[in-house]
């Protein structure tokens, strides 16, 4: 599934998160020494009782893939077949990435969105991002941003933990700010930050299904043991 072909400091993927239409599949991570690799990724458009599958359409009518991202620090540098693909009822087609991994050594998750045309989309307005830790407040200043997401889909926010938390700090539990409702954290909670250099945390965080502009607080109680 994997083809490295350039020499580089190593870059350990926690996981590969696909994202689409509300719904995450999660496949194995793995370890590069490369620059750059090549991912396949099959899109199946089958009802969902039919089979278990990697990945699947909602409804089997033809559905239009408009758009293969993966956010910073990866970057997609070639889709085959190319954007925007049609993929037919009970018609399947794999998708081959080539992604250039991290210049820097990188531990954590990385996340794959397909996104499909005519979506009801939400305007989202991050004025501030702050990490509550056991109620002291962080602000992550590169971190806010203006996000347009589809209404209730999943979308991510990462963290580097060694920014807000010292090395053996283990984090017991997260959650957030209405109106936004986390479904999960990539490594999942309980976690020891155990890295003296690198350890992201992704957030998995449902959109509202409105606009919003605030802030948005993600609150981490943890310990030392």
């Amino acid at each position: 599934m994997f083809e490295f072909l350039k020499r580089k400091q190593q870059v350990n993927i926690t996981a590969i998160n696909i994202l689409w239409k509300g719904k995450m599949h999660s496949m194995e991570g793995i370890k590069l020494d490369k620059s750059s690799f090549e991912l396949k990724i099959p899109f199946q458009n089958i009802p969902d009782d039919v089979l278990p599958m990697i990945f699947k359409a909602q409804q089997p009518k033809p559905v239009k893939i408009l758009s293969i991202s993966v956010p910073t620090p990866f970057k997609i540098t070639s889709v085959s077949p190319a954007l925007p693909a049609n993929v037919m009822p009970n018609n399947k087609i794999e998708f081959k990435l080539g992604i250039n991994a991290p210049q820097f050594k990188y531990n954590g998750p990385m996340n794959i969105e397909f996104k499909s045309v005519n979506e009801d989309m939400v305007h989202i307005e991050l004025t501030k991002v702050i990490y509550k830790v056991n109620g002291e407040e962080k602000e992550m200043p590169d971190a806010a941003g203006i996000l347009d997401v589809i209404k209730n889909q999943i979308f991510m926010q990462s963290a580097q933990l060694r920014r807000i938390l010292d090395v053996g700090v283990k984090i017991n539990s997260v959650s957030i700010s209405e109106p936004f409702k986390l479904v999960g954290t990539d490594p999942k909670v309980p976690v020891v930050v155990e890295s003296k250099e690198s350890m992201m945390m992704s957030f998995y965080i449902l959109a509202p299904g409105f606009d919003y502009a605030g802030p948005m607080v993600i609150n981490i109680t943890s310990s030392s043991d």
